[in-house]
């Protein structure tokens, strides 16, 4: 049998930042430890093709809140996710190399089809 590993996963999405910490084997168990979700208005927020930077701010606030929240679990393997909410703004992929750069955890941009995959699971 497999040891399990535990990771935490961020999803930056159009509405909300997600972080769900589980333990796994990879094949046959997960169990959830940590579920937490915090309102994120970026969609909303976009004027003229960006994300204003109070919205940003605010999300990378709430993003430090998670990792934090996450350490405190023992947890040192973060991803964050992010999803079409920053890949349709010119400052998407800006924000979250300053993700990775701030929080040091690791932040990528997802494609449509790799989202796609993702919400099917």
């Amino acid at each position: 049998m497999a040891e399990k590993q535990r990771i935490g996963v961020i999803s930056i999405g159009s509405n909300d930042i997600h972080l769900l910490v589980a333990a796994s084997d990879g094949m046959t168990t997960f169990n959830r430890q940590v579920n937490q979700s915090m309102l994120a208005e970026l969609v909303g927020a976009v004027s003229g093709g960006i994300v204003p930077v109070k919205a940003l701010s605010q999300a990378l606030q709430d993003l430090e809140t998670l990792v934090v929240s996450a350490r405190k679990q023992g947890i040192t393997t973060i991803i964050a996710l992010a999803t079409e909410a920053m890949r349709e703004v010119a400052n998407g992929p800006t924000f979250i190399d300053l993700v990775s750069l701030t929080l040091g955890i690791k932040a990528v941009l997802i494609s449509g089809q790799e989202e796609a995959a993702l919400d099917y699971c």
